[in-house]
């Protein structure tokens, strides 16, 4: 991914795209060793336009505590997608009128390591740096979607992107895969919610970079919003076994070898 600005100076000098040790800070000792600053488009995009019409002329736009504006790439389940300049202070409610998503459910900002918003609840907040400091991407999602699997797909993305480098964001992710993956298929207990819980937040607090700090989002902000779907999915099961335990897939192995053994005598 090259999201920290360190992997990515890495990455453009040829190497492989992992985040440095920081300090020294790439204002300091960035691309081949020299002084570089690393934005985003928006930003350098903004500061052309604000040295061109002048610094009263931006700040007249947005709020007082968060001036100017944003710009949005909204996808998903809305009539009119597409990219959209916003002003800082617009409401939620008055972007999904704008692009007519009438029956939107849910709606995650700022890509896959952002915030899973309720619509229900979150309808008339407002787009700044108090609130919903979103950094651009905007994806709309209706009653037809499953918000577990979509929570699962981005946490298996940031499994496959983690550098490996350290522990938390490394094994943290595959554990959290792996526990949603039981959520889904039903055999997951109260306690498993809870870990999910208790392994974001530990991966968010110790992980190398901003990869790791972000990658437990689209479960804990799901699990937040959305503790309904979670609480459905639990085991309903009784007896001996653990609720975790399929037998299926136990012995799926077995049976496949028996199967192979059959053949091979025919």
């Amino acid at each position: 991914v090259c999201g920290d600005e360190t992997a990515l100076i890495e990455s453009c000098e040829g190497k492989r795209g992992t985040p440095r040790v920081k300090p020294p800070f790439p204002i300091q000792h960035g691309y081949l060793a020299m002084p570089t600053v690393v934005n985003n488009v928006e930003t350098f995009a903004l500061c052309s336009r604000i040295v061109e019409m002048g610094g009263a002329w931006f700040t007249a736009m947005g709020t007082e505590e968060s001036s100017g504006t944003r710009l949005l790439s909204i996808s998903g389940d809305c009539v009119r997608p597409g990219i959209y300049e916003i002003e800082w202070g617009i409401t939620l409610d008055e972007v999904l009128k704008m692009i007519g998503a009438d029956n939107a459910v849910a709606v995650q900002i700022s890509g896959p390591s952002g915030e899973m918003l309720r619509v229900d609840k979150d309808r008339f907040r407002k787009f700044c740096y108090s609130d919903l400091s979103c950094n651009g991407s905007m994806m709309v999602f209706n009653g037809s979607r499953d918000l577990l699997e979509i929570a699962r797909h981005f946490t298996e993305f940031f499994v496959n992107e983690s550098c490996g480098i350290c522990t938390p964001c490394r094994s943290g992710g595959v554990d959290l895969l792996t526990k949603i993956d039981r959520v889904i298929a039903g055999r997951a207990v109260a306690q498993d919610l809870e870990d999910l819980r208790v392994w974001g937040k530990l991966m968010m607090r110790t992980s190398r970079c901003g990869l790791g700090t972000t990658a437990p989002n689209p479960i804990l902000t799901t699990l937040a919003k959305f503790p309904e779907l979670y609480e459905a999915k639990l085991s309903q099961a009784k007896g001996p076994l653990l609720a975790s335990f399929d037998k299926a897939d136990a012995l799926s192995d077995y049976d496949r070898a028996v199967d192979n053994l059959v053949r091979e005598d025919v």
